[in-house]
């Protein structure tokens, strides 16, 4: 394809979310990506357990 277009795919469907969570006893902040907040916030559930995820996770990005 010398000469051709290039084609990028842009990643339309995961977004950058962010959240402080509760790991070994620290509070840190942490990313991951999701398609929506609501699956997001059971990610950080899933990863973290549910009670060291007090808050909605921030879209950033």
């Amino acid at each position: 394809m010398r000469g051709g277009p290039i084609m990028v795919r842009l990643n339309i469907y995961m977004k950058r979310y962010k959240a402080t969570v509760n790991a070994a006893g620290m509070w840190v902040e942490t990313i991951l990506y999701a398609q929506n907040q609501a699956q997001a916030y059971k990610l950080f559930q899933a990863i973290f357990g549910s009670s060291n995820v007090p808050h909605q996770p921030l879209q950033i990005g």
